[in-house]
């Protein structure tokens, strides 16, 4: 079990061996880890953007839980880390996602989760797309979600929701806020 950086301004050896050496790639971050490994994720002076990444995670583990934690000036001070774009969650499990804050008008949605036993924690979905609303979060394998934000910036109607679930399994909500359809 190793802990890693990603950091989007940092300057190091892009290696994600220490806050100075963070890996600056979001995807390349996510991909970096193993199974059992911490991701801390340091909040950049502006929102970087990712883009729409297709994260294919270490294969999951039953005796190994994976975090990515979002922070401010230490791992654990609990300020959200702040990201723009759309992330697909294709592969992995047993991964607990905390204090992240994903903003962006992406079409379909900003999260999507193809990927077992995903847990988050304090973490904010904003789809700020106003042409049509969009999903915040799609979740096509269940996860759950405690004192989580999501919301969708529309007047528009969508036919799926703020955060829909597909019909491979669930969702579980506790302490959350949902805004939207």
């Amino acid at each position: 079990m190793a802990t890693k950086y990603y950091y989007a301004d940092a300057s190091g050896d892009d290696s994600g061996s220490s806050e100075a050496n963070a890996y600056t790639d979001f995807e390349t971050a996510l991909e970096g880890i193993a199974a059992g490994d911490i991701l801390y994720c340091k909040k950049s002076a502006s929102r970087p953007d990712f883009g729409l990444i297709e994260v294919d995670m270490a294969a999951q583990s039953d005796t190994a839980t994976t975090i990515v934690e979002g922070y401010d000036s230490t791992p654990g001070d609990g300020v959200r880390w702040q990201g723009n774009g759309r992330l697909d969650l294709n592969s992995g499990g047993n991964i607990i996602f905390k204090n992240l804050d994903i903003e962006s008008s992406r079409a379909g949605y900003l999260v999507e989760v193809n990927s077992n036993n995903t847990y988050w924690y304090n973490c904010k979905f904003y789809q700020t797309r106003t042409v049509a609303a969009e999903e915040a979060v799609r979740l096509n394998f269940h996860s759950h979600f405690v004192n989580c934000y999501f919301d969708t910036d529309s007047a528009a109607s969508t036919s799926r929701g703020t955060v829909f679930i597909g019909s491979n399994d669930g969702g579980s909500f506790y302490g959350c806020v949902i805004r939207g359809d």
